[in-house]
């Protein structure tokens, strides 16, 4: 009988051991210790030739006499750290790799991206507050990622594959739904391709359940068809779901200042949406926009629910501070107001209603009647309501002279 060498940190004596590998996300090892001493913070599982980097999961753990079992972590275990929200700005398009090593960084894991990896997403990204794996979902879908032996995160566009070494220490034990191993442990991995008489074909194991004890070393390697491998993919599919889960209504938030067609906004709100972030105005009229006043309050969606695409969508109500915005701006082929019976018109226009010209700061409106209106003293003019024979009654005509400040071309 050949005896398998377990332990932690090449002291600690293991009794036994069960490593589950999926093809996406971190593995998690439950071991079982022939003492009760603790244990805690990053170590090494030693099953076999097969070295794995984790760290101690904190949580209470359950012990008894002359026995302890811990769980581990690979990595530095902090994938389910639960981060806070944080907002991302890059005229040129926010960095995949920003995002990915920041979460990273902020959760205690060392990440490497593979070739292709890189992109550039939307010149805005929020990320929601919630477990710090969820930014693989958001900035990263389709791409696989795993925590590898040594502890590392790694992010690819296609897992690795390998065929398994000629005279490997492996035994093939049982084909069915799933392949029983019997051997080495570091000799198999997830992205190992199978071959054998009783396979129909190469068999790539896409998920790997090591159960070891001194005594025996039982491996099942699952490939997408196995009943293990279905199972494990629901679990994922329900896990990713949640950690996927979209930001829908509407968050209040304050203008802290523009920044070119763009607000830069503070929440006044605890959430998990970021706290800061920059957004763009949807006015909701098409052609307007609005330099927002600072302290102005305004209310932002997500469309789809993405942390990507984050919009402002309403404003400040009348009497509250910072309903007037700096600049409102409107633009068209033609602005009517009233049923077409107001016009908004500038120097120089020249349509169906009145003619506006000016010569230094005198202006004149020859009105389609035939009528003129002279306006003296007016080189700052920005709003005159006309009456009597100068218009049609109730005409309202706004006239921008030259410099001024209050109505934009």
């Amino acid at each position: 009988m050949t005896t398998l060498h377990l332990s932690i940190n090449g002291t600690r004596r293991v009794t036994a051991a069960e490593v589950r590998f999926p093809s996406v996300g971190v593995w998690v090892a439950e071991v079982a210790l022939d003492t009760a001493e603790p244990l805690a913070g990053r170590v090494t599982l030693a099953l076999g030739s097969l070295k794995l980097s984790g760290t101690v999961d904190p949580s209470p753990l359950d012990a008894f006499v002359e026995a302890r079992r811990v769980t581990i972590i690979g990595g530095g275990g902090g994938w389910a750290t639960e981060l806070a929200a944080k907002g991302y700005h890059n005229d040129a398009g926010v960095k995949r790799s920003t995002v990915l090593q920041d979460a990273a960084r902020e959760a205690g894991e060392t990440i490497v991206l593979g070739t292709g990896v890189e992109a550039r997403l939307p010149a805005d990204y929020s990320r929601h507050r919630g477990a710090a794996s969820q930014v693989f979902e958001h900035v990263a879908p389709g791409l696989p990622w795993w925590v590898d032996a040594a502890g590392v995160t790694q992010v690819a566009t296609a897992r690795p594959t390998t065929e398994i070494a000629k005279g490997a220490d492996l035994e093939v034990l049982d084909v069915q739904s799933s392949v029983v191993l019997a051997g080495d442990p570091g000799a198999i991995g997830v992205g190992s391709i199978l071959r054998d008489s009783r396979l129909e074909g190469p068999f790539e194991v896409r998920e790997l359940v090591v159960q070891a004890t001194p005594e025996e070393v039982r491996m099942v390697a699952h490939d997408r068809g196995g009943r293990g491998g279905r199972l494990a993919q629901a679990v994922r599919d329900l896990v990713e779901g949640i950690l996927a889960e979209k930001l829908q209504g509407l968050y209040r938030y304050r203008v802290v200042s523009m920044i070119g067609d763009r607000a830069q906004l503070q929440a006044l709100t605890k959430g998990r949406h970021p706290n800061i972030l920059p957004a763009s105005l949807a006015c909701g009229i098409a052609g307007g926009w609005a330099e927002l006043a600072g302290g102005a309050e305004v209310l932002v969606g997500f469309e789809d629910g993405s942390p990507l695409r984050p919009l402002i969508v309403g404003y400040t109500p009348k009497g509250r501070p910072g309903h007037v915005p700096t600049v409102a701006a409107l633009d068209g082929d033609a602005v009517e107001l009233g049923d077409a019976e107001a016009f908004v018109h500038r120097i120089g226009d020249k349509s169906a209603g009145p003619v506006v010209t000016a010569a230094g700061s005198i202006i004149t409106v020859n009105n389609p009647d035939g009528s003129t209106v002279i306006l003296t003293d007016a080189s700052n003019v920005s709003q005159w309501a006309v009456t009597g024979t100068a218009a049609p009654p109730g005409q309202l005509l706004a006239v921008a002279a030259e410099g001024s400040g209050k109505v934009k071309a």
